[in-house]
């Protein structure tokens, strides 16, 4: 929960933890070991973070949502891509996420009118809002590597080939 909330006001920000670390006189690393519990923030530490945000150490200490890692909303998400300077909005984000070109979410359903109830997995997105097109590369390595698996399955002799191979190794004679 700290780590959460000192990340969302860094991307608030437009600053990594890392500038955040050293703005404060914080050992490079320190925060993030916040973040996996193998450390504890000194009181000394959550106070020069507090400051430096002009926010009080409640602020920083408040729990998150944790059911899915979600405590963002569409308007909050998209202030903070344009902050980062991304031209974009709640519908354009939900779109994104409909898609998939937006790893950090899934739409939970779809009303009669059309309206889309998206959840936000908030680590999720501030990790992809550090590195985007890592992000990108990989939904687009994954495209490529299911475009020849289905490639190699269209072609009936490779298709027979593996049902027979299944029936000899796998047990119960079958694709699993």
């Amino acid at each position: 929960m700290i780590y959460t909330n000192i990340k969302k006001l860094c991307a608030e920000k437009g600053i990594t933890i890392a500038m955040l670390e050293k703005a404060c006189g914080i050992s490079n690393g320190a925060i993030g070991k916040w973040a996996d519990d193998i450390s504890s923030p000194r009181v000394c530490n959550l106070q020069k973070v507090a400051n430096y945000f002009c926010v009080s150490v409640d602020e920083i200490l408040k729990p998150t949502t944790q059911q899915g890692g979600n405590s963002m909303t569409l308007n909050e998400c998209a202030g903070i891509m344009r902050n980062r300077g991304f031209r974009t909005s709640a519908s354009a984000i939900c779109d994104g996420i409909e898609s998939g070109a937006y790893p950090f979410g899934r739409v939970t359903s779809v009303g009669a009118s059309g309206r889309r109830t998206v959840e936000i997995y908030e680590r999720k997105f501030f990790e992809w809002l550090e590195n985007p097109q890592a992000a990108e590369d990989e939904r687009t390595k994954e495209e490529s590597t299911m475009t020849v698996i289905l490639r190699y399955f269209a072609d009936p002799m490779n298709a027979a080939h593996f049902s027979k191979w299944c029936a000899e190794n796998l047990k119960g004679g079958g694709i699993l």
